[in-house]
């Protein structure tokens, strides 16, 4: 992970914790992919992470808000996005 989203990351309070995990959890979903980007519903990242779905609705969007996710594309299958972390290649 390139240096200032992983300063990002850990610079969140206590508090974000479970913005923390699902962070963590897409991240990790994001480089195992080839393209650099990957396909999940809100219910997918809160059961990877072990975080109530609401829970990970809001920290996607947080992720977004601070500059560490971006959405590639919305909607399709299950309701899934695209994700890709900041600043990496897209589809």
């Amino acid at each position: 992970m390139h240096p200032d989203l992983r300063s990002t990351l850990t610079a969140l309070t206590d508090e974000d914790a479970s913005v923390r995990l699902v962070g963590l959890y897409v991240e990790d979903a994001i480089y195992r992919r080839r393209f650099g980007t990957v396909r999940l519903s809100f219910a997918q990242i809160a059961e990877g992470a072990g975080v109530h779905a609401d829970t990970s609705y809001r920290a996607v969007h947080r992720l977004m808000q601070i500059g560490f996710l971006q959405r590639v594309k919305t909607g399709g299958r299950h309701n899934a996005s695209v994700y890709a972390m900041s600043g990496r290649s897209q589809e």
